[in-house]
């Protein structure tokens, strides 16, 4: 699988706020959409929240790189975690 550069720094980004914070602190992601824009929330982002695309969103859920666990929230998967490890 192949990502685009803004897609791959989606990702990383997740990822980094993902592991930012001890396992057994750490919180899902919250996918939100207010007034046609979507976001994701997060304690560990800068403002506790990123713009984001619907689409990037389906791409890396598709992927297996995230996934939800109900409607709103979700968290990075292990392939997510491992994908710029694979991409070497």
């Amino acid at each position: 699988m192949t990502l685009e550069s803004h897609q791959e720094t989606l990702l990383s980004k997740l990822i980094e706020a993902q592991t930012s914070v001890p396992v057994d602190e750490r919180t899902p992601f919250e996918f939100l959409s207010q007034d046609q824009k979507s976001f994701i929330r997060h304690p560990s982002f800068p403002d506790r929240h990123m713009d984001v695309l619907d689409s990037d969103m389906e791409l890396l859920k598709m992927n297996g790189l995230i996934l939800f666990t109900d409607k709103i929230h979700f968290a990075v998967t292990p392939s997510g975690l491992g994908y710029f490890g694979s991409k070497k």
